[in-house]
C-alpha cells in the first residue's frame, strides 16, 4: 500500500491517460502555452503520450517531485 509523501494518508488517487498529440499546457503567470504534441516532461505529471500521477485525496498533494521548484523546463 502506498502513502502520501506529505501527510501519510493511504487515500491516493492514481491517474493514467494516453494523450498522444492532444495535450495542451498553459502556465498563465509566465505566459507559457503549448498546444498539441505530447505531455511535457519535468512537471511531475508524466511524459510523452501519457499523463500519469497520483493525488492524495486527503491533503491534495500531487505525489513525487511536486510542486515544481525553480525554473520550469
Amino acid at each position: 500500500m502506498a502513502f502520501c509523501d506529505k501527510c501519510g494518508s493511504d487515500r491516493l488517487l492514481y491517474i493514467l491517460g494516453k494523450c498522444g498529440d492532444l495535450c495542451d499546457v498553459s502556465i498563465p503567470h509566465i505566459r507559457f502555452k503549448m498546444s498539441g504534441g505530447g505531455v511535457p516532461s519535468g512537471y511531475g505529471i508524466g511524459s510523452g503520450d501519457y499523463i500519469e500521477f497520483e493525488v492524495c485525496l486527503h491533503c491534495g498533494k500531487i505525489q513525487g517531485d511536486f510542486p515544481v521548484v525553480g525554473d520550469i523546463p
